[in-house]
């Protein structure tokens, strides 16, 4: 049991292991526990600042990445929802665990209960303070696990500690990165609909959530790591994508409450249909040419915009082209506000 991490205890005192930027990684069990087996009196506490992740390890009873095996004792199990880096991690039950039925005897292992598999019948399970047996697998989303391992300091795998008892993995000190959305001069709420909002953490886009009329368009991001723990002097930050049609985004800037351990982000999408714009050339009267061609200059009175809309392309607000009898040219996608003289 336990081929990663096995700490003992017993019944006058408890063997707490406390770690910090740890992975715990490819072990195996031919038991309980393939990443860590939590003694039947000790607390198991993984917490997300300076903590860990363990992914990646098996057992053939139960549990490929931890077993917590319950006694009479007062003890209980707490995970937190991400790991070391800032990405998320989801729990699954991975067989069963059978509680001692007396003193410290380990539990022993349901050889008849389900294992975990990836299908999509599996529900993750959430894991605030459990007090009974638990067998759980780990998954992990694969872009975070460089964001962990670029943190970590200690690495276990194919390890074996012969003893049992609490674990403590990181420090209890995570933030809370809270989003609100904002609609601008907008009177007509059809038009808002539901926006994806996504963790980015550096360079690195990580889990979304969705905000929409239902939660008030707030969400959050919960249990992340210290800002001053994460490695690369990165910073937290929120990304909606994709932008709503016919609305411009904003964010405002973060605003931290150290006291609440909070992060706040604003994102105000701001109402702005687009519109058309075609400017056509006809020739008439006695010999007119057909092959001349004559000199256009659209200017709008907005002198941010450049670039090129359907066939116009401006550059700070003016587009000059030519156009011979009977051709024409169309922009597309301007800013149904925006004036212009041709």
């Amino acid at each position: 049991m336990g081929d990663g991490v096995y700490v003992e205890g017993n019944d006058s005192r408890h063997s707490t292991l406390h770690m910090k930027n740890v992975v715990i990684a490819e072990n195996k069990s031919g038991d309980q526990g393939g990443g860590l087996w939590f003694c039947s009196i000790g607390d198991g506490k993984i917490y997300v600042t300076n903590g860990g992740v363990i992914y990646g390890n098996t057992a053939d009873g139960a549990g490929n990445d931890i077993a917590f095996t319950k006694s009479k004792k007062d003890s209980s199990l707490i995970l937190a929802k991400w790991i070391l880096g800032g990405g998320s991690v989801l729990y699954y039950r991975d067989g069963r665990i059978f509680a001692p039925s007396t003193g410290l005897i380990l539990g022993s292992t349901d050889k008849s209960a389900l294992r975990y598999t990836s299908d999509a019948s599996a529900k993750p399970v959430d894991v605030v303070e459990e007090k009974q047996s638990l067998a759980l697998a780990a998954t992990i989303d694969s872009a975070a696990i460089p964001l962990a391992v670029n943190n970590v300091k200690l690495f276990i795998t194919e390890n074996i500690a012969p003893e049992y008892g609490g674990v403590i993995i990181g420090e209890q000190d995570d933030l809370t990165l809270n989003v609100t959305k904002d609609w601008k001069e907008l009177t007509d709420d059809s038009l808002k609909q539901p926006v994806t909002v996504y963790l980015k953490i550096g360079d690195t886009v990580l889990d979304p959530i969705e905000l929409n009329a239902d939660n008030n368009w707030t969400g959050s991001f919960e249990q992340l790591p210290g800002v001053d723990t994460l490695s690369g002097n990165v910073s937290y930050a929120a990304m909606e994508n994709p932008v709503s049609e016919h609305f411009t985004r904003t964010y405002s800037d973060a605003v931290v409450d150290e006291d609440s351990r909070t992060i706040s982000i604003n994102i105000t999408n701001t109402y702005a249909p687009i519109g058309n714009l075609t400017v056509s050339k006809t020739v008439s009267g006695n010999g007119a040419s057909n092959t001349k061609a004559f000199t256009f200059t659209v200017t709008l009175d907005n002198t941010t915009i450049s670039g090129t809309y359907g066939d116009m392309t401006f550059e700070n607000g003016v587009a000059a082209f030519t156009l011979k009898a009977d051709e024409r040219k169309t922009t597309s996608n301007l800013p149904a506000s925006v004036g212009y003289t041709v």
